[in-house]
């Protein structure tokens, strides 16, 4: 999961009072993630509706989407593209099956939380979640981890290009 990484803008619709709101034209620009609802009702009009775009359609105009659909939408409503950002506060790496979070200071509270999470949505691949606690202050530069989620087993085996390695994710 990449820090910054660029997201989707979202579209307000608010429909014409003579004119059922009908979006199934654009279902092929929505965002299609499993356990996400790409469309939900905007808290500020019952009659409006809020939508998350596809990944594909990145610019602010809608210029990905394609003219026809855009122009049948826009006769059914108006259209506000509403900009946002998503910090997600956190990342993580994995080598074999131990994930390596960095969580920034304000999210430490919810570390076990988004192990869980991270263990939970990628076991069997993940069966160990770990963070680094404290500063590195040794001369090798060996950090310490604690175990946030799953066994506490850090020796693990990466395959690269045909090679595998064991290694003890904890002296690395």
């Amino acid at each position: 999961m990449e820090l910054g990484a660029p997201h989707p803008p979202r579209a307000r619709l608010h429909r014409h009072p003579s004119a059922p709101l009908r979006i199934t034209p654009l279902i092929r620009y929505l965002l299609d993630k499993p356990r996400v609802k790409p469309v939900v009702e905007d808290p500020e009009s019952e009659r409006n509706r809020l939508v998350v775009l596809s990944e594909k359609i990145q610019n602010p105009d809608l210029s990905g989407i394609e003219p026809k659909v855009y122009d049948s939408l826009k006769q059914l409503c108006n259209i506000d593209v509403i900009p946002y950002t998503l910090t997600h506060g956190y990342s993580y790496w994995s080598a074999g099956h131990v994930a390596h979070l960095n969580i920034s200071d304000d999210l430490l509270s919810y570390k076990d939380a988004i192990a869980k999470v991270i263990y939970d949505k990628n076991h069997p691949r993940i069966q160990t979640v770990v963070n680094k606690v404290g500063t590195i202050t040794n001369e090798f530069r060996v950090p310490k981890f604690e175990v946030l989620a799953g066994k506490n087993d850090m020796v693990t085996e990466v395959k690269q290009y045909g090679a595998t390695f064991k290694l003890d994710y904890g002296l690395v």
